[in-house]
């Protein structure tokens, strides 16, 4: 009998793990089911045309690192065939990083040299006295902010530390768990002591010399810090859509909501989507907390566990002007904004600076793109907006009011509770929910994506990577 497996959502998580199942059982049928009409999850490209040229956007993840689990994403990318379109991010660019103090753009320190600048200068000594700080012997689990504060003072954690958490997760660092956020640091202190004494001598990471990596992969894992694609992050995602639509026993649904997910009764799984029900030997779900919690009883365990992972929203408005404007002084990758500056948004990031190819007539530096970044965790004060409830007319407003400038173009996409916050407990809560999960639905249930394992593109492809290497060869 042929085996069914169903993967719940068509973000970059779905997308891969069906790519992975496709090639590991070529004789299964799968079926990706995706509730828009948009495969890819927030990872989206747009073109923009206006009278004066076009503009090139990412309407959520904007580019990816090519170290650590980067190799794998690389790998999987070498696989698509899409090497000759992957482009590396202006490196002098990416390292000039930014941050709002005192309502001023200031730049963070990249170098020893740089200790010495403005920003420096408030942040070294915290920097210093952290080698010589005593590591923590108790093993309860911290909030970010309780690392950073305990471990480099005041100073980095309210003005760096806080902005940077934000950033990336959008997030309050009083309620973020730094063992699931920032695990590495964590692992610093506990091998070495010290975070910078882990940074400045990191243990060397054992080779399986089974895992060989290709030409391609060495040759671009230290390229540069950020990459992407000629057209976009959206040609990860088209390339992986492309491989799957050729494959005769894969089939795609756009546009199929999943409404329930139940077991039934003889070890196998029942699916029920928008016109489409599923018996599947094994299901891989993608979606957020909050959907698979729509897929369960209102007393169902796995639901009632799943509302204890939180999550946010941001705004991301991309801005484009048909002329340089911005100056030399901050030619960047981008600010952050602390939540002490009292500012409604998170931060800026210089898009045309770091990827000038993307700039119409590819490399024309007289066109400026920005994105700006809002929204988050309200509890980080009275300025944060909130972004899921408020008109996107408004958001560009507060985002036009911010920059001070008349713009050629502007957008505003607001990804709904998009960002899953990591708590205190986060990864013993993923631990007890999958159990449960497995405990309700059976064994063949497989959670994964940003809500348990990451909320990176790299975290996403690695996480499906590492389901579809434990799933058994026989259902």
């Amino acid at each position: 009998m042929t085996r069914t497996i169903a993967i719940l959502g068509g973000g970059v998580s779905g997308l891969t793990a069906g790519y992975l199942l496709s090639k590991k059982f070529p004789t299964a049928t799968l079926h990706v089911i995706e509730g828009s009409s948009h495969f890819g999850g927030w990872v989206k490209t747009k073109k923009h045309s206006t009278p004066k040229g076009d503009f090139l956007f990412e309407k959520g993840p904007r580019s990816i690192r090519p170290v650590g689990n980067g190799k794998k994403t690389l790998g999987l990318i070498e696989d698509l065939g899409l090497n000759n379109a992957v482009i590396f991010g202006k490196e002098e660019a990416a390292k000039r990083r930014f941050v709002l103090s005192g309502g001023q753009v200031k730049e963070l320190p990249s170098s020893l040299f740089g200790l010495f600048g403005q920003m420096g200068r408030k942040i070294l000594p915290g920097v210093l006295l952290e080698a010589f700080k005593a590591k923590k012997e108790e093993e309860e689990e911290e909030t970010i902010d309780q690392f950073f504060r305990r471990r480099f003072g005041d100073t980095i954690t309210d003005e760096l530390v806080a902005a940077m958490a934000l950033g990336i997760w959008g997030g309050d660092i009083r309620k973020l768990s730094m063992d699931a956020c920032f695990p590495s640091l964590v692992q610093f202190e506990k091998q070495h002591g010290s975070v910078l004494k882990g940074m400045l001598f990191p243990r060397k990471k054992q080779v399986n010399p089974a895992q060989t990596e290709s030409e391609f992969v060495k040759e671009n894992t230290n390229k540069g810090s950020t990459f992407s694609f000629e057209g976009g992050l959206q040609t990860l995602v088209d390339g992986l859509v492309d491989r799957l639509s050729r494959r005769p026993q894969v089939q795609l649904h756009p546009k199929c909501k999943v409404r329930t997910l139940r077991p039934s009764g003889d070890g196998k799984l029942i699916v029920e989507a928008d016109d489409l029900t599923i018996y599947a030997d094994e299901v891989i779900s993608t979606l957020p907390a909050s959907a698979i919690c729509s897929l369960l009883p209102p007393d169902s365990p796995t639901a009632i566990a799943l509302k204890n992972i939180p999550s946010v929203s941001i705004a991301a408005i991309n801005l484009g002007y048909h002329e340089d404007v911005l100056p030399s002084d901050v030619r960047g990758f981008g600010y952050l904004v602390p939540p002490r500056e009292g500012d409604k948004i998170l931060g800026v990031t210089f898009d045309s600076v770091v990827f000038p190819q993307h700039n119409d007539d590819h490399g024309d530096e007289q066109q400026t793109r920005l994105t700006v970044m809002m929204g988050g965790d309200l509890s980080n004060g009275k300025q944060v907006v909130d972004v899921k409830n408020v008109d996107e007319k408004e958001i560009e407003s507060i985002a036009r009011d911010a920059l001070k400038r008349h713009l050629d173009y502007m957008d505003a996409v607001v990804c709904r509770d998009a960002i899953p916050q990591y708590t205190v407990g986060h990864q013993k809560r993923v631990k007890e929910i999958k159990e449960i999960a497995q405990g309700e639905l059976g064994p063949k249930v497989y959670l994964t994506g940003t809500t348990f394992n990451g909320a990176g593109i790299n975290d996403c492809i690695v996480s499906a990577m590492e389901i579809v290497d434990g799933m058994p060869t026989t259902p």
